[in-house]
């Protein structure tokens, strides 16, 4: 098959395990693949691991699910691959993110990974490991999105990140800012070029954010852009 986008996640029938096997394995040239988090069993990301042109994995987060052996299975193959690995970017959809999954902590050892995708509407501060740790690694990581439209997020969750010295893209979905996180944003964030908000910025800010060389900022209130 010529096939290079599989897209398994949303609100459709249960697919056994067999079939989503044979599809992706049947697909040589798989660049892209969007599932629930509840298929991705041992099958499915031994089948994954064997696509080897894979680069953009979204991972819905639709039920509750304890099993984890197939994602870090998957995730730890690109880790061992080091900078050969061919995983660039990570969606995570879900309405919560939750410190129950544990494999959140390996994305920090993808050498690859440039865009990291937090489609949430929460993003506790009980996740603020996983982020540390996903902020303190990474090293291509170049555009990182915190939330969608209204996201509550966590006191220390965007200061994860403020030292990541290559991202390049940042967009925020929370309504509004602390007083820590714009000083983070302006004081921090040293490879900053684009940044993305949902709320007003202060005039002083904008004007410390265009004096960093912060090139790019789009304050969007709407709740029908992606982050």
């Amino acid at each position: 098959m010529r096939l290079t986008s599989l897209d398994l996640s949303g609100s459709r029938p249960y697919l056994p395990q067999e079939i989503i096997t044979w599809l992706i394995s049947n697909a040589p040239n798989l660049k892209n693949i969007a599932l629930n988090e509840s298929y991705l069993q041992l099958d499915v990301a031994n089948a994954m691991i064997n696509s080897t042109h894979l680069a953009k994995l979204e991972i819905n987060q639709a039920r509750r699910n304890d099993d984890f052996e197939g994602i870090i299975r998957f995730l730890n193959h690109h880790i061992e691959m080091g900078d050969t690995s061919t995983l660039e970017e990570i969606t995570i959809t879900t309405r919560k993110m939750t410190s129950d999954a544990t494999w959140l902590s390996l994305i920090s050892k993808l050498q690859c990974l440039k865009n990291l995708n937090l489609r949430t509407y929460c993003i506790p501060a009980d996740c603020l490991p996983a982020m540390e740790e996903i902020g303190q690694g990474c090293p291509a990581l170049e555009e990182l999105t915190l939330g969608k439209y209204n996201c509550d997020i966590g006191d220390g969750i965007i200061g994860s990140f403020c030292q990541h010295s290559n991202i390049k893209c940042l967009k925020i979905g929370s309504r509004s800012l602390s007083s820590v996180s714009l000083m983070l944003l302006t004081s921090t964030f040293s490879s900053l070029e684009q940044l993305y908000v949902r709320c007003n910025l202060p005039e002083s800010v904008m004007m410390m954010l265009k004096n960093k060389h912060v090139s790019k900022i789009v304050i969007n209130t709407l709740p029908t852009a992606t982050y």
